[in-house]
């Protein structure tokens, strides 16, 4: 069953005059399984709508939000994987957490050709600026991406 949450924050008005919710938080947590990136796909776009991101960085979020989902279910073992968004002045921050033991399955590959893993690189080139820290406790991906 997934878990969904929002919190609210201050709201902003921005430079078209429509109201922006700066400091507004989202929250998902599902059960790490093929179905979580679908679903984190359409909690981002939800989540974007609600607060007139532009397309662009609607549709990065969403494949960073897909690809980490996705990592979590092929490497990590956990049960459950969290989605968190921030939305920011000047950035959406995605925080993606597990309580897996991540391996990395040495599928990746440089190849422009390669089917598999590609999805860090895929993140790298969409995000602003991306960190992950593993340990004992799980793996936790924090990435920025520019509104």
């Amino acid at each position: 069953m997934a878990d969904m949450t929002s919190t609210r924050s201050t709201a902003a008005v921005t430079r078209s005059g429509q109201a922006s919710a700066i400091g507004e938080k989202a929250v998902c947590t599902l059960a790490a399984s093929a179905e979580a990136a679908p679903k984190f796909r359409s909690f981002v776009r939800a989540a974007g709508t609600r607060w007139n991101l532009p397309g662009e960085a609607e549709d990065a979020l969403m494949v960073i939000a897909s690809e980490l989902a996705t990592n979590s279910y092929l490497h990590s073992g956990s049960a459950d994987v969290w989605l968190m968004l921030r939305n920011g002045p000047e950035f959406i921050e995605i925080e993606v957490a597990d309580q897996g033991s991540w391996k990395r399955s040495g599928c990746g590959s440089r190849s422009r050709f390669a089917t598999h893993g590609r999805g860090l690189g895929i993140i790298d080139a969409y995000a602003a600026s991306v960190s992950i820290q593993r340990g004992l406790a799980g793996t936790r991906t924090v990435a920025r991406v520019t509104k």
